[in-house]
């Protein structure tokens, strides 16, 4: 199988975009995905590496599903197509950056027993101590993360590679604020000026 031919890898540090690895996301599935994307200048020595492991181990994959396919007498030259990556090209300022993409399950069933079995994503500080799930972690935060680059095949999608996160380790953390009236433009004056956010209806204006 695939998994089988999974690289255990370090990512280079980047900034976390949209992190979601504290509580899962159970939008598009109901046994929740963790997931973060991190951006790295495009110019990184580790950046450059990284991209190349995704691209060596999508290519490892693409010539596998060909020998199969030859050696199940399917007829030699099949036509397998390369997925896209767990990455994109981006430009900030003038800077030219890479996004990877991070995704993992955050449970699964047990095929013996029938249970659900939770994950949880390993949390460690820039000394390497074990961090605890109370934290919040915001975009901006400055980290690495462990990964296995696991390798797939799909007839509609291709062969191509999923970074599934493994542990994260938190350089530099960073928190989202949190947003008052006056970070959307509300003032003091506005506010004296209605009854409870509705405006006097004796009171001159709209």
């Amino acid at each position: 199988m695939a998994e089988n031919h999974s690289v255990e890898a370090i990512s280079p540090a980047g900034e976390l975009i949209e992190p979601c690895l504290l509580k899962p996301d159970t939008k598009f599935d109901e046994l929740g995905i963790f997931k973060t994307r991190l951006k790295v200048k495009a110019d990184d020595p580790l950046a450059i590496k990284f991209q190349e492991l995704l691209e060596t181990t999508q290519q490892e994959e693409h010539d596998r599903q060909v020998q199969e396919a030859e050696a199940k007498k399917k007829g030699s030259g099949k036509k397998v197509k390369l997925a896209d990556l767990p990455m994109e090209e981006t430009e900030e300022n003038g800077v030219d950056y890479l996004v990877f993409n991070f995704k993992s399950k955050a449970s699964y069933i047990d095929k013996k027993t029938g249970q659900t079995i939770e994950r949880k994503i390993a949390l460690f500080d820039d000394k390497g101590k074990a961090l605890t799930h109370d934290l919040k972690i915001g975009s901006g935060t400055v980290a690495r993360i462990s990964v296995f680059v696991s390798p797939f095949y799909t007839a509609l999608l291709g062969a191509g590679v999923t970074l599934r996160i493994r542990a994260v380790k938190i350089l530099k953390l960073k928190v989202d604020p949190v947003l008052t009236a006056a970070d959307f433009g509300f003032s003091d004056e506005e506010i004296e000026a209605y009854s409870y956010g509705f405006r006097d209806p004796d009171s001159p204006g709209d």
